[in-house]
């Protein structure tokens, strides 16, 4: 049988909090209707449920027979389970739910009948705070991440570390995704829990490609942080000479100076980024002043 282990996006350098969904198929410690409904064996599931078999049973970790056919993309069972009761908010010991494992294996059948029947679209983990769309965008699940959206999931929602959607695209550098994201209508704005946009994050970290991404969904050049700082001034403290060509082409302020006292070009110079301070000293290389 296939095992999985599912990863919840939660911290650590890529996650924190992390939590395992049962695996995939069957597994020896869940009861005969977990099996059934995992496998997809409908006749199964329906005989066991004749002869008394609680539909919303749960194995040693919590998981129910529903959440092992979301897992396992099984839209028959799932919506046989359903009709015979089944608890569509019902979450395992770590807080999954039906709803996150089809999101996370991308399942959008599976997605939309279970919202249909009243799954919470925005659920969170207790603790982790992670929802469907993180998973599904952990994941990379782009046809889930679309019927989510569709369904009316919250694109800006973040979790107990004050993480989106989108910061988690961004992480793993998917551009579709954070593209995709962008076009569901994610606010390239949106700032973290240190008060930075994703704008900043990206010229920060040199990812060229998503912060035209960002640009071109209208992301703001110029935002600045508490203490002043924009995405050209962090490009430019890290010697990203690619990220500050993007963000001057796009009119960054490289005029602008932080509370500090210094512009793009100082904070170049004093990290010894020649190659930054020679591009922003030339005349073309100076964005204007707001």
């Amino acid at each position: 049988m296939r095992r999985w282990t599912g990863i919840l996006l939660v911290g650590m350098m890529w996650c924190a909090g992390c939590a395992s969904f049962p695996p995939r198929g069957g597994h020896s410690a869940w009861v005969p209707l977990h099996n059934a409904a995992a496998e997809g064996n409908l006749v199964g599931t329906m005989q066991l449920l004749q002869r008394g078999v609680d539909v919303n049973a749960r194995d040693p970790q919590g998981y129910t027979a529903l959440i092992a056919a979301a897992i396992n993309g099984r839209l028959s069972v799932s919506r046989w389970l359903l009709l015979q009761g089944a608890d569509v908010n019902a979450a395992s010991a770590d807080g999954m739910n039906a709803l996150m494992g089809a999101a996370f294996t991308g399942n959008p059948d599976v997605i939309r009948l279970l919202v249909e029947k009243g799954a919470d679209i925005n659920a969170q983990t207790p603790g982790d705070g992670a929802t469907a769309l993180l998973l599904a965008v952990w994941n990379n699940q782009t046809a889930a991440v679309a019927v989510l959206a569709e369904l009316g999931a919250d694109l800006n929602q973040r979790n107990a570390i004050g993480r989106s959607a989108l910061d988690y695209a961004m992480q793993r550098d998917a551009v579709p995704m954070v593209e995709q994201l962008l076009a569901l209508g994610a606010d390239p704005d949106a700032r973290n829990a240190q008060g930075m946009t994703p704008l900043m994050v990206a010229a920060a970290q040199n990812q060229v490609e998503i912060l035209k991404v960002l640009l071109n969904h209208g992301a703001e050049v110029n935002a600045q942080t508490a203490k002043g700082a924009t995405a050209l001034m962090g490009a430019a403290f890290n010697g990203h000479l690619d990220a500050v060509r993007v963000l001057v082409d796009a009119k960054a302020d490289v005029a602008h100076k932080n509370q500090a006292g210094l512009t793009a070009l100082a904070a170049a110079e004093r990290r010894g980024h020649q190659d930054v301070v020679d591009f922003l000293a030339k005349p073309k290389g100076k964005g204007k002043s707001k």
